[in-house]
């Protein structure tokens, strides 16, 4: 999973889930990101065993990058009033989170969902996503990988600025 040096930093963008957590890393330069690798990680057993797992999907990629720490973007789910049958999944979701915290993971940003992909169809949105990758960043993509790590990408060019809200690209 090593890839040649294209970052200052890297950056790893998580669409948490209680079952599937999706996890985009990128290598950042001022003026370039690159999509290094994208998965779908299950946790092994218990929730708290998935942000090692994480961490030893990013540690493949930080030989050469020096002290710079990696830096994390989450999504984070949104209680809707109207919608209040879903309060028990969207509590799960903050589980995941809190695991992240207490295993010591700062977090650089949270987006909430309407913020990186609107209200636009998960297909169209995935359209979007793939048009947005290279030739080259398309094969760090799992074959395997499931909608969280589509979402996670999305979350990836979003916090790059490589899209804007919708998935609409910036350049």
């Amino acid at each position: 999973m090593s890839a040649e040096r294209v970052a200052s930093h890297l950056l790893i963008a998580i669409d948490p889930g209680k079952r599937v957590c999706g996890v985009s890393v990128w290598g950042c330069e001022p003026h370039q990101t690159q999509l290094l690798y994208a998965c779908s990680i299950r946790p092994k057993g218990d929730l708290v065993n998935l942000p090692s797992q994480v961490e030893d999907l990013w540690m493949s990629f930080v030989d050469g990058y020096g002290e710079a720490a990696p830096q994390f973007v989450f999504e984070v789910p949104r209680y809707y009033t109207k919608k209040r049958t879903t309060f028990r999944g969207v509590d799960a979701l903050f589980e995941v989170l809190d695991t992240f915290h207490r295993y010591g993971i700062l977090v650089k940003d949270y987006v909430y969902p309407s913020q990186w992909k609107g209200n636009v169809p998960k297909k169209v949105h995935m359209k979007r996503i793939e048009r947005a990758l290279t030739d080259v960043e398309m094969d760090c993509v799992d074959p395997q990988g499931t909608h969280d790590m589509w979402d996670a990408i999305g979350i990836g060019l979003y916090a790059t600025g490589r899209t804007s809200r919708a998935g609409i690209p910036t350049n």
